[in-house]
């Protein structure tokens, strides 16, 4: 793979993660936070004067990585500052005529394009072409919680499916965990079609949403983890239970039509700390991203990272690839497709796949941290074709973490979207250094 270029998002305070999507000519979308006076590859962003407050910006890059539009939803000016006067868009795709679809929220309200939006999670649809805003929608959650957007897919018929968190508390306010959701809305004008539920019963118990893809026909793929009892809409599923009777963890992958109707479900299991990550299914084959220690068509596979190939009819099991042996569990593996090939990023080095690294690791920095690889599979079989590692040049406190991957229908170029503080080699030639605290990232690379 070959990088074409990269673009960083600058700013006085700091950035933070946020999510990158393409649309059907090829061109990239992405959003991430930032505090303090920012701009986008050199385009201004607004700042509502406050050193802390934390704005979302989000940006559409043309294929040659020239900026076409840039568009923020900033939180209000306070006088007093206030702690968690934030806004946050972790979640973005695009129709077929390249609309965005935008998924935030806003703990004190937020103001885009001169519209005011309450406290809360928000939608908003942009146009296109120049990022003007068509509507907002404030997002109302279940009672006694709080909503916060993770992820959207389009559908083919221009509505989107989403995958929130939900905060819960009690009639009180205290926190008590977390559930999630699954939502689909209409893409003209944001009304609500369905919702799910996932959710545990008692309080011992933990559930966790990674991650959700839909199909080329309109199905839906939802992936992540619990430990005890989980209630996924009607459905429900317990994870296994050591020889002392406590709950161990377990991962899942649940198939839904486009309706919101379950199609099938599969558990992932293996050692207690098996996680799923990411999914992403298209024409008959869903891959999954896990690490941990996975059963997989009967066989214990050794502590790594994986991706993993199902069919996509009824789950079964088709084929598994280690990616690297895993440090730590919360280390980011993360999957999307297109056409005949699946593009998987990384969090690590590609030395297992035969991609070692190109410098040498200073035993007192943690090798993750520093590198990041992309690789490319044939979705069907898992077949290796190809890996690129992205490496700190000089490590640095927080050093390099990569967010998500998305794939150009047009071209099948590659978009890979995180941030980093330290000196990074993107391979488009000399170094990159971040020139605020830390600096979110945008990188193109072609096959």
């Amino acid at each position: 793979m070959t990088p074409l270029w990269v673009r960083t998002q600058g700013a006085s305070g700091y950035d933070e993660l946020g999510t990158v999507t393409t649309d059907a000519t090829g061109n990239a979308v992405m959003s991430f936070m930032y505090t303090g006076q920012a701009d986008a590859s050199g385009t201004p962003l607004p700042w509502n004067g406050a050193t802390y407050d934390l704005h979302a910006g989000v940006v559409k890059y043309r294929p040659d990585g020239s900026v076409a539009w840039a568009q923020s939803f900033v939180p209000p000016f306070l006088s007093v500052p206030h702690d968690e006067n934030h806004v946050r868009v972790r979640a973005l795709t695009t129709d077929a005529p390249g609309e965005v679809f935008v998924g935030g929220s806003a703990y004190l309200g937020a103001t885009v394009a001169g519209r005011t939006l309450p406290p809360g999670a928000f939608l908003a649809k942009l146009e296109g072409a120049t990022g003007q805003v068509r509507w907002t929608l404030p997002v109302q959650p279940p009672p006694n919680t709080e909503l916060y957007f993770e992820d959207f897919e389009a559908t083919p018929d221009g509505d989107f499916v989403a995958l929130a968190r939900l905060d819960v508390f009690t009639p009180s306010g205290g926190y008590e965990g977390s559930w999630a959701m699954v939502l689909k809305y209409r893409g003209s004008d944001g009304d609500l079609l369905w919702s799910l539920l996932i959710h545990h019963t008692s309080w011992d118990d933990m559930v966790h949403a990674s991650d959700l893809s839909v199909d080329d026909v309109g199905n839906v793929y939802v992936c992540g983890s619990f430990r005890g009892t989980m209630n996924f809409g009607p459905l429900k599923f317990s994870s296994p239970v050591s020889p002392g009777g406590e709950s161990l963890g377990a991962g899942y992958l649940v198939a839904l039509n486009g309706s919101g109707e379950h199609r099938w479900s599969r558990l992932v299991l293996g050692a207690p700390d098996v996680a799923p990550k990411s999914v992403s299914a298209f024409r008959h084959r869903v891959l999954l991203t896990a690490t941990g220690s996975p059963t997989f068509q009967g066989q214990n596979l050794p502590r790594g990272q994986y991706v993993m190939g199902y069919y996509s009819e009824n789950g079964e099991e088709r084929w598994a690839r280690q990616l690297s042996p895993i440090v730590s569990a919360g280390d980011r593996v993360f999957v999307r497709t297109s056409g005949e090939e699946a593009v998987v990023l990384v969090q690590n080095d590609a030395s297992l796949l035969g991609v070692p690294r190109s410098r040498l690791v200073d035993p007192d920095y943690f090798v993750p941290k520093q590198t990041f690889f992309v690789a490319r599979f044939w979705r069907t079989n898992g077949h290796f074709l190809g890996a690129r590692n992205f490496e700190e040049v000089v490590p640095a406190l927080g050093g390099v973490l990569p967010a998500t991957v998305a794939i150009s229908p047009v071209d099948a170029q590659v978009l890979v979207t995180g941030h980093f503080n330290g000196v990074m080699d993107f391979g488009t030639g000399g170094v990159v250094t971040p020139r605020g605290r830390a600096d979110a990232f945008l990188l193109r690379l072609a096959r």
